[in-house]
């Protein structure tokens, strides 16, 4: 969130005018994409609503549609959506709780270490790092530098539908998506889920990678397939 101020009533369709407005700005007039995580359906609203300013769009370890078809169960994410849409107090409890502590530096980073130990094994040598442990800190404590009310309805929007369904993205755009097989922050079968509906898609997954270790350990790779 940063310095963004709240949007009342901001849906994720919305995104791809800021992204235009952006470009516009900049005199860009094709470019490609890409979204991490809660980026996912960022990234996939702009190869919905405007894939003629795209080159290509990328989704690593994305999220998906919480009414996604998976082939695999995905028990945890939709536990996690029930909560947010039938228990939101609960939901902004754990929000609460989960930014304490973020802006003091070294005590977020006790915390994060405690945490990381229940990570799957490829994370856990990732966060290691302690320049990539610093970085994820300090992003995550910028989703929280204006309070919590920004984050609390940015989980509203991922349980809730879209506004669009990734089968209508357009076959002419290319979407490639890159997705650990043992993330346990989003299962992979999302990201097998997505790549079965988008029209013009791309899936790579990594049996011995999670969801912080694809973005890392690909970088290179992912950076030369949305450019070439």
């Amino acid at each position: 969130m940063g310095l963004s101020d709240f949007k009342k009533d901001r849906t994720i369709l919305d995104w791809p005018d800021d992204v235009v407005e952006l470009a516009d700005a900049l005199g860009i007039d094709k470019f490609a994409i890409e979204g991490i995580s809660g980026g996912g359906p960022y990234a996939a609203a702009c190869a919905y609503k405007i894939p003629e300013r795209l080159t290509t769009c990328g989704i690593i370890s994305g999220l998906g549609p919480m009414d996604l078809e998976v082939e695999e169960k995905i028990k945890s994410i939709r536990r996690f959506s029930f909560v947010i849409r039938r228990m939101p107090w609960l939901f902004k409890l754990m929000i609460s709780f989960q930014s304490r502590g973020l802006k003091d530096l070294e005590k977020a980073e006790r915390k994060m270490r405690e945490t990381i130990k229940k990570f799957p094994e490829p994370d856990r040598e990732v966060m290691d790092d302690p320049k990539i442990l610093s970085l994820f800190i300090r992003e995550s404590a910028e989703a929280f530098r204006l309070g919590n009310k920004g984050v609390f309805y940015e989980g509203k929007l991922y349980a809730k539908p879209w506004g669009f369904n990734p089968e209508d993205i357009s076959p002419k755009l290319k979407v490639y998506i890159w997705h650990g097989e043992v993330d346990e922050a989003v299962p992979v079968a999302m990201g097998r889920g997505m790549c079965k509906a988008i029209p013009n898609c791309e899936g790579k997954f990594y049996p011995n990678d999670g969801h912080y270790s694809t973005i890392f350990k690909y970088f290179e790779e992912i950076v030369s397939a949305l450019t070439s």
